[in-house]
């Protein structure tokens, strides 16, 4: 633990700067006198930057190894990545796994950065009040989100909120200090952010509530979870996008139903999913890693016929009934490079490494929006959308009442309308497990491949006894949470490791 809050503690560190022009232009600082520097409005910008960009997440562990692997709707195979995946699904994780170690590092350095902000902001007289007070709520706003990250992986945390504190040693927090101190810090970015940014990309004060309603819902809080997701509805600022095959191309970002996302380039900050999701052997001039990111043919299986979330990607249409190309989220077949026709559904599976594959951030063959070989996609990452709200709402309003609702039922058909399958009626469900299970499976393929699985699962108490009935029999009631990386444990005798590891 000493190595990591060193870093927190310390003010010498590098910050992207930002211009007018660019969010994430690269300006390099080494060392600053904290108050001169946050009285400036470039100042300030230059540390909210270098806070987003390391709130930023590294999309393969996050949403993939951490959140799906240990479920049941994706696998990967292939490549060296394959050795780093397998103690995820098979529950045998340690406290020594360096993606984890990795992890904690890198969310404390984000909470540094804010930190540092926050350590100084309210000492600036050169700006207006209220602009000083937004810019200190995008510093809360990730803060909070990144001590929720926290919380969700290990639990209670410690807590370290000053870069001037350098005691470099810090016990965990307890369970209700940290749900209370995530909480207060969301509902403060609520009061001042801003409806919307100039900027995309940035905090505003519907990503604040939502991301609080999530957090609300995770920890069980139904009524405070569904009283303020239904703010977001009622701010009339974000709808369902229509058309769900063109939610994550590039040329649709910013679309109604976005409401907090991790912007992207093919520059700087990027999104390298699409080079994991192409098959063996696609027809694609750009980079195909050895790690392939799958989807289960099982869970793929599940999706009703006239599913538009299960639409084909065949975008050289060659397997339409009238050769149109199809943008679809999941490839079910392809011809390789060799000529060779590829069954991802019922064929062959060498290797493990013939599943479909999820085409979520639509990957584009114009070599102008992709660099690094094809490593550097400018797909945002979505973190909150629409569709999540009306669900948690929908699922909030069971638990509260102890069963479905018209209301829940009303809210999950809007998902469910838009996908253009079938609707429910009120009488469709026995009660509250029913509709839960019917919820779950909404979830499911609404948000495959959105990081999400893990927790919705533990969420309703599901995630042990799933793998369990999968034949996970590693899979115990300690593992909803991780063990606290071995370096912060050695290194600090105040931090106490996850029971049962």
């Amino acid at each position: 633990m000493k190595s990591t809050i060193y870093k927190i503690g310390i003010f010498t560190f590098l910050i992207l700067g930002m211009s007018c022009n660019n969010f994430l232009e690269e300006e390099v600082f080494t060392e600053f006198d904290a108050d001169a520097f946050v009285a400036t409005e470039e100042g300030i910008e230059s540390i909210l930057v270098s806070a987003y960009g390391r709130s930023n997440p590294i999309i393969r562990e996050r949403f993939h190894t951490f959140a799906a692997y240990p479920c049941d709707d994706e696998v990967e195979a292939g490549g060296g990545y394959r050795g780093r995946v397998v103690p995820f699904e098979e529950y045998t994780v340690d406290a020594a796994n360096a993606d984890l170690t990795a992890t904690w590092r890198e969310i404390y350095e984000a909470i540094r950065n804010c930190n540092a902000l926050l350590d100084h902001i309210d000492k600036v007289t050169s700006l207006p009040a209220e602009q000083v007070a937004a810019f200190k709520a995008e510093a809360t706003f990730l803060r909070a989100w990144n001590y929720s990250e926290l919380y969700d992986l290990w639990g209670p945390v410690p807590l370290v909120t000053s870069t001037l504190d350098l005691s470099f040693e810090y016990a965990r927090a307890t369970d209700e200090e940290i749900r209370n101190f995530i909480v207060t810090e969301y509902q403060s970015a609520i009061d001042n952010l801003p409806i919307t940014q100039d900027i995309k990309g940035k905090a505003t004060k519907g990503a604040a509530q939502a991301m609080l309603g999530r957090f609300l819902m995770n920890t069980k809080q139904w009524q405070d979870a569904a009283d303020v997701l239904q703010d977001v509805i009622d701010s009339n600022q974000y709808s369902l996008l229509a058309d769900v095959t063109t939610m994550f191309s590039h040329q649709n970002e910013g679309n109604s139903e976005m409401i907090f996302v991790f912007e992207n380039s093919n520059v700087l900050s990027n999104n390298g999913i699409p080079a994991h999701n192409f098959p063996p052997g696609y027809q694609t001039a750009f980079r195909n890693w050895g790690a392939q990111l799958q989807l289960q043919r099982e869970f793929v299986a599940t999706y009703h016929p006239d599913d538009k979330r299960a639409l084909p990607w065949d975008p050289r249409g060659e397997f339409t009934e009238d050769g149109e190309p199809s943008f679809g989220w999941i490839c079910y077949e392809y011809i390789d490079k060799s000529g060779n026709y590829i069954d991802l559904v019922n064929g062959d599976n060498s290797g493990n490494r013939f599943h479909p594959r999820a085409f979520k951030y639509t990957p584009s063959e114009d070599a102008g929006e992709i660099s690094g070989g094809g490593n550097n996609w400018p797909n945002d990452v979505c973190y909150m959308r629409y569709a999540d709200v009306l669900l948690l709402r929908s699922e909030a309003l069971a638990m509260i009442s102890g069963g479905p609702t018209q209301e829940a039922v009303d809210l999950l058909n809007e998902v469910r309308t838009r996908a253009g399958v079938p609707t429910y009626t009120l009488g469709d469900f026995a009660g509250l497990e029913s509709f839960i299970d019917a919820m779950l499976d909404e979830r499911g393929w609404e948000f495959v491949t959105e990081g999400h699985r893990r927790r919705d699962l533990i969420r309703q108490g599901r995630l042990i006894s799933d793998a369990q009935a999968r034949g996970k029999t590693n899979a115990q009631a300690h593992h909803v949470l991780f063990p606290i990386p071995l370096s912060e444990v050695d290194a600090n005798p105040l931090i106490k490791q996850n029971p049962n590891y």
